[in-house]
């Protein structure tokens, strides 16, 4: 297990588009769509609570994009990492990145 990662969330750019990406305990790189399901509004993350948020209508998404509270019911779309020339060393920032 690898050690000095803290779990984060940020917003990065792949392909010239918002991606919600996470970074777990273990050091491990997720990302997702930074798209919310609901109405296309550009997701944040919530550090305090350690989600995803909407800011247009209030939903919520789990790390693994989960929806945890609506309007919307429908995971984050899964975005593969390798194929967009991300890796699990690149760094998580912040781009506060709008539609």
């Amino acid at each position: 297990m690898r050690t000095g990662f803290g779990c984060e969330g940020a917003l990065i750019r792949m392909g010239g588009k918002p991606v919600a990406a996470y970074r777990d305990e273990a050091g491990e790189l997720h990302l997702r769509s930074a798209a919310c399901t609901h109405a296309g509004c550009v997701i944040h993350w919530n550090g305090f609570e350690r989600c995803w948020d909407c800011p247009c209508h209030g939903s919520q998404f789990s790390v693994d994009g989960e929806p945890l509270q609506g309007p919307a019911f429908t995971a984050l779309g899964e975005v593969p990492g390798a194929a967009e020339g991300a890796s699990p060393s690149a760094s998580l920032h912040d781009e506060h990145t709008r539609p």
